[in-house]
Order: C-alpha cells, then sequence, then structure tokens
C-alpha cells in the first residue's frame, strides 16, 4: 500500500509508479506467454475505473467521465499500442508527477504488445 502519512503529490508519484511497474510486467508476460505459446492468442486485462462526480451538476458529471476516459484510455494504449501516450505523460509533467524509468523498460512494453486478431 501506500503510506497514508504521504502529500497528496506524494500518493499520486506513488501511486503512478506502481502503475508504471504494472505497465512492465504486463508486457513481460506477454512476451513469456508468446515464447511458451506462439499459436494462441493474448490481451490486456485492463481495469477501468469508475469516477463518480462530486454533485450531480452537468461540469462535475462531465469532469468526472473525463477523468475516467483519461485513466482508462491510456491503461489501455499502453497495453495495446505499447508506449505511454502523449498526453498522460504531459499531464504528469503538469503534475509535477515524476515517474522512475530505467533505460530499458522501453524495449519491453514496445515490444510486450499482445497478438491483436487482423
Amino acid at each position: 500500500g501506500i503510506e497514508s502519512n504521504l502529500s497528496r503529490e506524494e500518493k499520486l508519484e506513488k501511486a503512478y509508479q506502481a502503475n508504471y511497474h504494472m505497465w512492465i510486467a504486463q508486457a513481460l508476460v506477454y512476451k513469456l506467454f508468446r515464447q511458451k505459446y506462439p499459436q494462441n492468442f493474448i490481451g490486456p486485462a485492463v481495469s477501468y475505473i469508475t469516477t463518480l462526480p462530486a454533485t450531480m451538476s452537468s461540469e462535475d458529471t462531465m469532469a468526472a467521465k473525463e477523468l475516467e476516459d483519461f485513466y482508462s484510455f491510456s491503461q489501455m494504449e499502453v497495453a495495446v499500442k505499447g508506449k505511454i501516450p502523449r498526453y498522460f505523460e504531459k499531464e504528469l509533467e503538469n503534475n509535477k508527477i515524476y515517474v522512475v524509468q530505467e533505460p530499458e523498460d522501453e524495449k519491453y512494453y514496445l515490444k510486450g504488445q499482445p497478438i491483436i486478431w487482423e
């Protein structure tokens, strides 16, 4: 878990770091699966979040939907396209959230794409 005594910013940074590690793990599972079972198919198991609006106002409802889409679609893009979407990176930058990435990480999630039926 994430320690409760951390600031909001620290909690977000730790949450996004954990999420990043999940992307790498997912890509490695895809790679292993393809090596062991080349004739089979594998796809992502993305957990879509449900975001509830703070109030029933149109503005809050729209904000909740945009947040839900932003997070869920970015997760799916990494899983299917094998790269972190620029809009996701930009949002982290704008909020001064820095995810530690190792130089070799990109090759994992770029090569970790699932097999898609054509």
